[in-house]
């Protein structure tokens, strides 16, 4: 099935809402937290691979940006389970 443009904006306003509501309403700072990370971190590969053309790229680029991102995520966690 082929994901076409308006169907990943509607993805992605799904997941803001759903970073919205869960900001509001869920007690667990940490949970919380970690659900915003892990929703923003899939709401860049979607805006990274199909709005920026990344599906054709050089696969240096696709694994630097896996890799940076991955680490992000790893390093904030780190920090805020600190």
């Amino acid at each position: 099935m082929k994901l076409t443009h308006e169907k990943i904006i509607i993805v992605l306003y799904v997941i803001t809402l759903i970073t919205a509501i869960s900001s509001r309403t869920v007690n667990n700072l940490y949970f919380a937290a970690m659900l915003i990370l892990a929703l923003s971190a899939v709401k860049f590969f979607l805006v990274f691979f199909q709005f920026m053309d990344m599906k054709h790229a050089n696969s240096f680029w696709k694994a630097f940006i896996i890799v940076f991102l991955v680490g992000f995520t790893g390093a904030v966690s780190i920090i805020l389970n600190l």
